[in-house]
C-alpha cells in the first residue's frame, strides 16, 4: 500500500535533500482526492516499465510520467537499482504542489521488487516506511 504524506517544506532533490513532512490529517491537512489521483498515476508506472528492459528505463521521457491533477501538473520521480541478477528495486514518488506554496504538497510513495521472471512485489509497509 502506498505511503501518503504531506510535505510542508522541501529543499533539494526528490529523493534526499531536506524535507519536513507529516502524515495526512496532522493539523487537519488532508486532500483525499489529490492522494487518490497520485496513487492512480503511480499505479500506471509498473505497466510502462514492464514494457521495457530495465536497462532502458532511464531513457523514458519525463512526459510519460507527468499527470495533470485538477489544474496543476503533478510530478512522478523514479529511482531504484538493477542488480547483476536482474532483480530491480523501483521506488516511485508522486507529488502535487500546494496552491501558492511550491515548497510543499501532497506526496505518495510506492516501491516494488522486480524479479527476473517479471513478477513485481510491492514493498511491505515497514520496508516502504524506510524509503519515504
Amino acid at each position: 500500500m502506498p505511503v501518503r504524506s504531506v510535505v510542508l517544506f522541501k529543499l533539494g532533490p526528490p529523493f534526499g535533500g531536506l524535507r519536513l513532512a507529516v502524515r495526512p490529517g496532522f493539523f487537519g491537512l488532508d486532500d483525499p482526492l489529490a492522494f487518490e489521483a497520485l496513487e492512480e498515476a503511480i499505479a500506471a508506472v509498473p505497466d510502462v516499465l514492464r514494457s521495457r528492459p530495465p536497462n532502458t528505463w532511464h531513457e523514458l521521457p519525463n512526459s510519460v510520467f507527468e499527470p495533470h491533477i485538477r489544474d496543476r501538473k503533478a510530478s512522478i520521480d523514479i529511482t531504484g537499482d538493477v542488480t547483476a541478477t536482474t532483480v530491480a528495486t523501483v521506488v516511485v514518488r508522486a507529488s502535487l504542489p500546494f496552491h501558492g506554496w511550491p515548497f510543499g504538497g501532497w506526496v505518495v510513495h510506492e516501491a516494488w521488487q522486480c524479479a527476473a521472471d517479471g513478477a513485481w512485489t510491492p514493498f511491505t509497509d515497514d520496508a516502504l516506511a524506510q524509503v519515504w
